[in-house]
């Protein structure tokens, strides 16, 4: 115990008042103080304070805002909260390491009480949240951050068999060898090609993750014995750059000696490929195994950098028997050649001849595991990612008439899950496969049970136009889906002449102004501009910016020229290219 300190100071120019502070010393070495005003009762003070506060004693670290709050205090009668007294300064001094400042000395006396603490962590911890003592702070979460780096690299991660993306754990020895960082480019080329044997398909997953690798892909199809078609997606993370086009190429060349339909989805995605190289090896795989979704590929890449070309020529002259043109000739010589090439296409599709290497398309239950691959793609359609489905969708869309069963039993599943997703996604599709399987599939979907699955399917007949369409999409006008007949009379449009026109004018819209604004875009679309001039032109400075652009669509599809207009410009530069589109349609 402590001998007590008295000391006196005015607190007003007529009373005086004296203050009494009495410390104590507890047994983890914390010294408390309390106060007494001369002839009152005790000052209330912080019970956790671990210094005096005496508002005679002056100190070195006072600053002005704390002698401002010690003015106030004293007029008060209180004392203030923030000096302490002479005696714990030298207290506190005493216990503190030397050549420390006088703030840091006073902080060094908590360390030292600290450290005799023998109460746990739970102590330890609470004397953490209490100090404001930097330099221990600092060091804590230091301790920390070394042990979290420790645990993370104690942990095994899961990164893609050397290729360090992020993407999943390779369990297969093969898929590793094949992927290995360390070996040489030419090393990983001659294990791959090693590979290529007719009839090797225990090597084929391990082949298509080489073909994915760093093909900016969105996902990658593994296999999970417990989904439904033994596969699930695994996205594709890799932010690297592309440094394996050749082992891609290498990939594609011995899948192509494979030749298994189990590569059939993943070849048609590779058409996308980061590199043209990639792109037109993919397209030459695709047609030996009866697809010719690459070969649109080729003639579009005839016009690129010199090895682009050259491969792309010597493709299509493998693929098609004909002679090409010289990859490194001058630019006349080489549209000259391209313009054959477009020609030759052209006339292969019109006469369907088969060609020299084609092999026979793929018809379901040819291969059991294809079967499931194929149907697998048409689930990814519905999932929430939208990268997934949309390049599942071009794969599907790619493989054409022989992924129609797979459809088929894909929105039977669907309407099973209750996924509207999967079926629109369909219809979607259904679009760009003119056969009359898919024309049935259509209508079926017409009687849907969701509004936005029957506006895609009446969309896609639009698109598709030919023989009953006309007929299907006058039987939703009347839907209750005001989205449905909106997507009718669009569809009414595209297909144009005397009968859809005919259609439109019986069509009575009502008091909806969306459907009113779709029936006179529907009327001017099928005239071919002749009828609704006027007001389609007006829609083009209407209030909505999706009534503007509803109508400059169907202006740049009549006329093939956007007139440099823009739905967000300013009334005036909307107004000039009005003009421009009246006189583009002949006043």
């Amino acid at each position: 115990m402590m001998a007590p300190a008295t000391t006196s100071r005015p607190t007003s120019a007529t009373a005086p008042s004296t203050f009494t502070s009495s410390c104590t010393r507890r047994t983890d070495g914390v010294t408390m103080c309390a106060w007494r005003d001369s002839g009152t009762r005790i000052v209330p003070t912080s019970s956790t304070s671990t210094r005096c506060r005496n508002p005679a004693t002056p100190t070195r670290r006072t600053s002005r805002s704390v002698n401002s709050a010690t003015r106030r205090s004293s007029r008060r009668g209180s004392p203030p909260r923030s000096i302490p007294c002479v005696r714990c300064r030298i207290r506190n001094r005493r216990k503190s390491p030397p050549g420390r400042s006088a703030r840091t000395r006073s902080r060094c006396r908590r360390v030292l009480s600290a450290r005799r603490c023998a109460c746990g962590i739970d102590r330890i911890r609470s004397w953490l949240t209490r100090t404001r003592c930097c330099f221990m702070r600092r060091c804590w979460r230091s301790c920390s951050l070394v042990l979290i780096a420790f645990v993370l690299a104690a942990c095994p991660t899961k990164t893609e068999g050397g290729g360090g993306d992020g993407s999943f754990e390779v369990q297969d020895p093969l898929t590793r060898r094949l992927m290995d960082p360390d070996a040489t480019t030419d090393e990983r080329i001659d294990r791959v090609l090693a590979e290529a044997k007719p009839g090797n398909t225990a090597a084929l997953p391990a082949l298509l993750r080489v073909m994915r690798h760093r093909s900016q892909a969105a996902f990658l199809v593994v296999s999970d014995g417990k989904a439904r078609f033994g596969y699930r997606t695994v996205e594709l993370r890799e932010t690297q750059k592309d440094t394996r086009s050749m082992e891609r190429v290498a990939a594609i060349v011995a899948l192509e000696a494979i030749n298994s339909p189990v590569a059939l989805p993943d070849l048609v995605l590779a058409l996308d490929d980061v590199n043209e190289v990639v792109q037109n090896h993919a397209a030459r795989a695709l047609v030996r195994l009866g697809n010719r979704a690459g070969i649109p590929t080729l003639i579009a890449n005839l016009d690129n950098r010199i090895l682009q070309r050259e491969t792309a020529n010597r493709l299509l002259e493998e693929i098609s028997g004909k002679q090409g043109f010289i990859a490194d000739a001058g630019w006349a010589e080489r549209q000259k050649g391209l313009a054959a090439w477009q020609e030759w296409w052209a006339g292969i599709q019109a006469s369907d001849e088969r060609l020299p290497i084609e092999g026979r398309a793929y018809q379901i239950g040819a291969d059991a595991e294809a079967d499931r691959r194929i149907g697998f793609f048409v689930d990814v359609v519905g999932q929430y990612q939208f990268l997934f489905h949309e390049q599942a969708r071009k794969a599907l869309i790619r493989i054409g008439e022989p992924a129609l069963p797979f459809l088929r039993e894909g929105v039977e599943r669907a309407r099973k899950d209750d996924n509207a997703t999967t079926r629109a996604g369909i219809a979607q599709i259904l679009e760009t496969i003119d056969h009359p399987n898919g024309r049935e599939l259509l209508r079926d979907l017409l009687t849907d049970a969701s509004g936005s699955v029957r506006a895609r399917a009446a969309e896609a007949f639009g698109n598709l136009a030919g023989k009953g369409a006309i007929a299907a999409l006058q039987g939703v006008l009347g839907d209750r889906d005001p989205g449905v007949p909106i997507a009718a009379l669009d569809g009414l449009g595209r297909i144009g002449g005397a009968d859809a026109l005919a259609v439109i004018r019986r069509y009575v819209p009502g008091e909806d102004s969306a459907l009113q604004e779709a029936h006179i875009l529907a009327t001017f679309a099928a005239s071919r501009g002749r009828e609704q001039r006027d007001r389609t032109l007006a829609m083009l400075l209407g209030v909505s910016i999706a009534t503007r652009n509803a109508a400059h669509a169907v202006l740049v599809r009549i006329t093939g020229d956007d007139a440099g207009y823009d739905s967000l410009a300013t009334e005036s530069a909307r107004k000039e290219a009005m003009e421009r589109y009246r006189g583009l349609l002949g006043g």
